[in-house]
């Protein structure tokens, strides 16, 4: 698989759940994801739907941190740092910049000039931190932690499994006390057989949306809800 291929798959596989459920996306987008999962479709068809057809949120992090790091913002580490978190997304107050700029490319001015007079001076660039703005601006108070646990990535272990549903105890933002925190909870997810064909009981996973969207390893778990406490203790979730 090349490099680019490999950036393009870890994007497809995050980014289906969001169109499935008609929060990105257009119609076209399911059918060709699916397909180049399976090997179907080429990941220039991928990338160009990616890129093209309705995820502003996705390609202004990754241009963000492309551009930050200097490397392709389909690069593998790029995709997998705003997903899933890593080093390449450290926050940064040249990396905000660059985030407002691309917002401005991917969704106009008014929209990266309501972005600029509400984001810290440094932000971590990852899809956490994206569903905290989201979540911030389009959603009140008492509707923002069902919000952000329902779309962020999550990280956790199978407990059970049967008839399309899984239980994972995974990650999950909490208020105690006026106070956010990650703590854990089980939590029932769909296994979608385009993503993670087989399952044992033990196997790490990460989860968005109500999905498991892969097999992970203990390591990669652990990096996931380390990068998204990051976000919880800068301060983004109030």
């Amino acid at each position: 698989m090349t490099k680019e291929k490999v950036g393009i798959e870890i994007a497809a596989r995050y980014a289906l759940q969001p169109n499935m459920l008609g929060f990105c996306g257009d119609d076209q987008c399911q059918k060709v994801l699916r397909q180049f999962l399976a090997g179907v479709e080429g990941e220039e068809t991928a990338r160009e739907i990616l890129e093209n057809h309705g995820f502003p949120h996705l390609n202004s992090f990754v241009e963000a941190i492309g551009k930050l790091r200097g490397k392709d913002s389909y690069d593998p580490e790029v995709v997998r740092s705003y997903w899933l978190g890593g080093d390449l997304a450290m926050k940064s107050a040249e990396g905000r910049k660059y985030l407002v700029e691309a917002y401005e490319k991917n969704m106009g001015k008014p929209f990266a000039d309501a972005l600029n007079r509400v984001l810290p001076r440094e932000i971590y660039l990852t899809h956490f931190s994206q569903v905290a703005l989201v979540a911030a601006t389009d959603y009140g108070f008492n509707e923002r932690l069902a919000v952000i646990n329902k779309c962020m990535v999550g990280a956790g272990i199978v407990q059970k499994f049967g008839d399309g549903k899984v239980v994972v105890e995974r990650d999950w933002l909490m208020k105690n006390d006026e106070r956010f925190q990650m703590g854990t909870k089980r939590i029932v997810e769909i296994l979608d057989p385009d993503l993670v064909t087989t399952l044992e009981m033990g196997d790490f996973v990460a989860v968005h949306l109500g999905f498991v969207t892969q097999k992970i390893s203990q390591y990669e778990m652990e990096s996931i809800r380390y990068w998204n406490s990051l976000v919880v203790e800068s301060g983004l979730i109030s």
